[in-house]
């Protein structure tokens, strides 16, 4: 395949032209594709190439216009040929995308993912003077992001070479608008509905089936109200007076466009979109008779394409965006019908705006800027405010009515949206907060109501309608959602656009595939908010925990201490606890659907004393220097010196777990309870590391295997120079004084180009050395590491593999793969055995891959510090289970179902041995009753439940005085004490003053061992001890807060399925606080019951253990 540029366009005019000289030769297959796939914007194609390449239109940015800022542009473009081999053919197509790409002012290189609007780019493809195919290309989602591309069919004699042209339009190239693309989920998806919350669909009607939609507005009279729709090709007029049954009243036909953005003013409707031909230009549609709309002119004075438009309808003045020209300002005041063009804004690319009260608030997607101008005079916009949004994709904005805050969107994945303070622009603008509900999707537009200037209403594209108070804007609350599109929630798909100003309190949204949706919140409570502070201080706390007592709600305050949680309506009470302090129960007040309850709350601080000790090695004692002690609940941390001691101040009174961690060793924890005098003498001892490298010597790594294709930028272990200021490769690495050195990819010379020893040709593979892990239990792998992939002409460079093998190297598992930008040292953990088994042929490889052959775009990655460690504490290795709960992982936990771990050291497991506390490896149980003799309080009685009620050494089975009051248990008419008769006595022979019978078979829930009613539940110490259940498989046990009565149903599970018939619990509570526990047996029929309160009402808990 051979490439010219410049030839074949005679008289085509437009911004550029080239043309690509296609030379087939026979096929041999049914079907061949000689050109796939997009490696870069470079010239990539050579003389008798077969492989169809991308390719610049000139060595230089292509300059579109007087006013247009560079763009980069490139075309890819592959020929399928059908061959006919049988009763079938295949057919023969031609693809090609046409990218154009935005150059970025500060980097210089073209923007990742965006395009430019407005173009008309065309296509011929001809053989002589045959031609074979021509047309227009469309904008799309390719392989390569955004492009203006057509998939043409061929003729099945196709001639052996042929000649592509392709050009743009004169005169069709606008400022720059949107940098992503927005395409369609495809036609014929299905169109049902996803989830909702508390938004109720009123009514639906896609009135163009055959189209995809866009943009919504609304307008009504008082009588008549209308949802106005945009479509592919034309805009429907939609009556929704009666909002469970719209009915098109109206169809206004406009030229064919994937974008059409409508607004009202007065009694007419203003419609543009960015298509060209007939009916071009700002259509005006005369809504006096809003059952019979009319286009009454169509402006084409100063633009005919325009993106977005935006009325401020108190001034009369128009707003179209993304015009050819910039902003143009037209006043509709005078008369609606036969606008005027009073002003216009050209300085940079405006995507959206919304205008109010003299000030436009302009989202430029292109820059990632938002800005606030003065638009008082139209002829003299003057920027009062500009400032880049985290997405860089600032896509549209809202304020609301003093402009105090202002809501901005970010139309990519991850983007959201965000709340600014606006009430001042001197300065840099604060972000208050963000709305975040889906990492995975996009958002669209945000818009905020008329009447509560504190409620959101957001298009979120694949997740539907979302409903957001900002009543506190740094924690902005869900109200409610309704997702329009139920086929997948990532993607430009779904929920295009919203109207929220419907007088009688509905929402109209958008759907891409299904058309209207008329929506209606329906509160089941409302947003209760609140700052918590300290009582003393009066400073914010963050991370505070503040429980809705009615539903169990949770929610925590942010670092300025302001929490919002969504309650039932009702009396509200809030339980509010912060770690070091004491925790609160707060009566709110009352909620009433659909509003708002302010409640703020002040928690009082506890005492504080001092933490002291040492860090040391577990094998021989020697001191840990600069190990980190850190008490993790409050955030008091500190570092070993050099004898590895080590003092924390400032730690509040009561139960915590002080943690330490250093290079080479394995994590390490203890649990202290601390006093007024504070703590001394607190030792922590560390494991060594199975294997730990700094790297700063050679420890026997592989750089480089077979397969490997790169050419530059392969992986060597050096002292690292940094690369473009450090943005792209850090001057040091990670490893803290002495240590110099670190594997990366490619050592560049101080100065270099970014690109000048980067990762290019293929990919680049680091392999460990064999790591022996078979006898750890559970391990984690330990590593640091960076990746750079910006910095060069393209963005998205690659990506760093990393992998694990336990059969050296036969095979691969992945832990994780980076194609961010993520070029400062980060630091990972992996739990070895929950991806592959341990064993002492472990390997860790780490695989530099370039998206491109081409030395375009950068790829630099770096590693350091390396470990493997034994990791059986269940509070740093997560992915193990710890089946007894005592903090030790079931792979090294000897006694994984006691948590006592043999606590008698008979050498048996608590869960097998029939005396767990006394040893007796005989296991002697001369009445057979489970219980063996050592411990056995009656050991010639059977007696299961070895209850002694007197406490007198003697179990209550074999005792002559149960209950030690002198009478002999034969003339004892009460012989349990419960001032119930025996003969009354559902249990007579233990305390049972309530007398319940939940199975009804005679015996109370006091003394019935096979009702899975689990009773004589104790606390010792750190140990909770309960009686059998005969039958039982096994027990779960639940914990609550005592700290109001209320809280009761929200007890959580603190152990499942225990084999044994005590359990532990080293956590302490809050001084003046406390513990609950709950216990129930599970059978082979399920979980048993919870018991009864004592109002006699069966006690209940709102997750019960799995």
């Amino acid at each position: 395949m051979r490439v010219s540029l410049g030839a074949g366009c005679q008289g085509r005019g437009g911004v550029f032209c080239m043309t690509i000289r296609i030379a087939t030769r026979p096929l041999v297959a049914a079907l061949i594709l000689v050109a796939a796939l997009l490696s870069s914007l470079a010239f990539g194609a050579s003389p008798g190439d077969d492989l169809g390449r991308a390719c610049t239109i000139s060595d230089e940015p292509l300059v579109l216009g007087p006013d247009i800022e560079p763009v980069a542009c490139g075309v890819a473009y592959r020929l399928l040929l059908g061959i006919e081999t049988g009763p079938e053919a295949a057919v023969s197509r031609l693809e090609i995308d046409l990218l154009a790409r935005p150059i970025d002012r500060s980097s210089g290189r073209p923007r990742l993912g965006s395009y430019v609007p407005h173009l008309r780019p065309r296509f011929l493809l001809r053989s002589g003077e045959r031609v074979l195919a021509e047309g227009r290309l469309d904008l799309r989602l390719s392989v390569q992001g955004p492009s203006w591309g057509s998939r043409t069919p061929l003729p099945d004699d196709l001639p052996m070479d042929a000649e592509l042209s392709l050009w743009i339009e004169p005169g069709l190239v606008a400022s720059f608008a949107p940098a992503n693309v927005e395409p369609r989920a495809p036609r014929g998806a299905s169109d049902a509905v996803g989830p909702s919350l508390r938004m109720d669909q009123v009514g639906t009607l896609s009135p163009r089936p055959g189209d995809d939609y866009n943009d919504i507005w609304g307008w009504n009279d008082g009588s008549v109200y209308l949802a106005i729709l945009g479509s592919d090709n034309g805009t429907s007029f939609i009556d929704i007076s009666d909002p469970a049954n719209p009915v098109e009243v109206g169809y206004i036909t406009g030229p064919n466009s994937s974008w059409r953005d409508i607004k009202t003013y007065q009694n007419y409707a203003y419609i543009v979109t960015e298509g060209s031909g007939s009916g071009e230009g700002l259509q005006i549609v005369d809504l006096s008779d809003p059952l019979a709309p009319v286009l009454a002119n169509t402006y084409t004075a100063t633009f005919t394409t325009a993106h977005n438009l935006w009325i401020d309808e108190p001034a009369g003045r128009l707003y179209a965006i993304g015009t050819s020209n910039g902003v143009r300002i037209l006043d509709i005041a005078g008369d609606p019908v036969n606008p005027v063009e009073i002003g216009s804004w050209t300085e940079r690319s405006v995507h959206d705006a919304y205008v109010a009260d003299g000030r436009a608030f302009f989202a430029e997607i292109n820059a990632g800027l938002h800005e606030i101008l003065d638009a008082t005079d139209p002829a003299n916009l003057q920027v009062l405010a500009s400032w880049p949004t985290p997405g860089g994709s600032t896509h549209n904005s809202f304020a609301n009515r003093d402009q105090s805050l202002t809501v901005t969107t970010d139309e990519v994945t991850g983007g959201i949206a965000n709340v600014y303070d606006t009430s001042s622009l001197a300065g840099e603008i604060p972000r208050l907060g963000g709305y975040d509900p889906d990492p995975t999707t996009i958002v669209h537009n945000v818009l905020i109501d008329d009447e509560d200037d504190a409620l959101v209403v957001i298009s979120h594209y694949g997740i539907g309608v979302h409903l957001v108070d900002i009543h506190r804007p740094s924690a902005p609350l869900r109200l409610g959602f309704f997702d329009t599109y139920g086929d997948g929630d990532t993607g430009f798909v779904g929920c295009w656009g919203v109207y929220p100003f419907d007088p009688r309190g509905l929402i109209l949204a958008s759907d891409i595939s299904s058309g209207l949706f008329v929506l209606q919140y329906a509160p089941t409570g409302g947003n209760v908010s609140g700052v918590v502070r300290d009582a003393a201080s009066g400073t914010p706390i963050a991370g505070a925990t503040v429980t809705v007592l009615a539903d169990g709600t949770r929610t925590r305050s942010g670092a300025d201490g302001v929490f919002a949680v969504y309650a039932p309506a009702g009396e509200i009470q809030l339980r509010v606890t912060a770690p070091g302090y004491g925790s609160r129960l707060l009566r709110a007040g009352t909620l009433i659907a659909g509003e708002r309850l302010d409640a703020d709350a002040e928690l009082s601080p506890l005492p504080v004393a001092s933490v002291s000790g040492s860090v040391l090695r577990d094998d021989d004692g020697t001191p840990i220097a600069g190990a980190a002690v850190e008490v993790p609940a409050l955030g008091v941390a500190t570092t070993t010196d050099a004898s590895g001691e080590f003092t924390l101040t400032g730690v509040a009174v009561g139960g915590h777990v002080v943690t330490a961690r250093a290079f080479g060793f394995s994590d390490g924890e203890t649990r202290i309870l601390l006093g007024t005098t504070g703590a001394a003498d607190v030792v922590l001892r560390l494991e060594p590391a199975a294997f730990v490298d700094d790297v700063e010597s050679d420890r026997g790594w592989t750089l480089g295997v077979p397969g490997d294709g790169a050419t530059s930028g392969q992986w060597v272990q050096v002292d690292p120079n940094g690369t473009a200021g450090g943005t792209i490769q850090p001057e040091d690495d990670h490893t803290p004084d002495p240590g110099i050195v670190a594997f990366i990819t490619g050592q560049q010379s101080p100065g270099q180009a970014s690109e000048a020893n980067d990762v290019d040709g293929g990919s680049t593979t680091l392999v460990t050395p064999t790591l022996a892990g078979a006898s750890l239990g559970a391990a984690q792998v330990r590593y640091h590491r960076w990746v750079a992939v910006e910095g060069g002409f393209l963005s998205g460079g690659g990506t760093l593999r990393v992998e694990l093998s336990s059969d050296d190297g036969t095979s691969w598992v992945g832990i994780e793969q980076v194609s961010d930008h993520e070029n400062r040292w980060t630091s990972r953990r992996v739990d070895v055995a929950s991806i592959t088994p341990l064993s002492d042929a472990l390997r860790l490889r780490f695989v530099a891959e370039p998206n491109s052959p081409y030395n375009f775009r950068v790829l630099e990655c770096g590693v350091d510090d390396v470990e493997l460690v034994r990791a059986c504490r269940a509070r740093f290795n997560p992915d193990q289970p710890d089946g007894d709960g005592d903090g030790e992982v079931d792979p090294c936990d000897a006694c994984a179902a006691d948590p006592l771990d043999d606590a008698d050291a008979d050498g048996l497991c608590g869960d097998v041995d029939n005396a767990p506390l006394i040893a007796n490896a005989d296991q002697a149980d001369g009445d057979g009753d489970g219980i063996g003799d050592a411990a056995d309080l009656c050991p010639t009685t059977p007696d299961p439940a070895q209850r002694d009620l007197d406490r007198d050494g003697l179990g209550d089975a074999c005792d002559s005085d149960l209950d030690g009051d002198g009478l002999d248990n034969g003339s004892d008419p009460d012989r349990d004490g419960d001032q119930v008769a025996d003969t009354d006595d559902l249990c007579p022979t233990v305390p049972d003053a309530r007398q319940l019978d939940d199975d009804g078979d005679g015996q109370g829930n006091a003394c019935d061992e096979d009702d899975l009613l689990v009773a004589a539940v104790r606390l010792e110490g750190s140990r909770l001890h309960w009686e059998p259940e005969s039958g039982a498989l096994g027990y779960n046990v639940y914990r609550g807060d005592l700290g109001a009565q209320e809280l009761l149903h929200l007890a959580a599970c603190l152990r499942e399925s225990m084999a044994t018939t005590y359990a532990t619990d080293e956590d302490v509570p809050t001084p003046g606080d406390g513990y609950f526990y709950l216990l129930t047996a599970s059978s082979s029929g399920g979980e048993g019951g919870l018991g009864r309160r004592s109002d006699g009402s069966e006690r209940q808990i709102d997750q019960r253990c799995p």
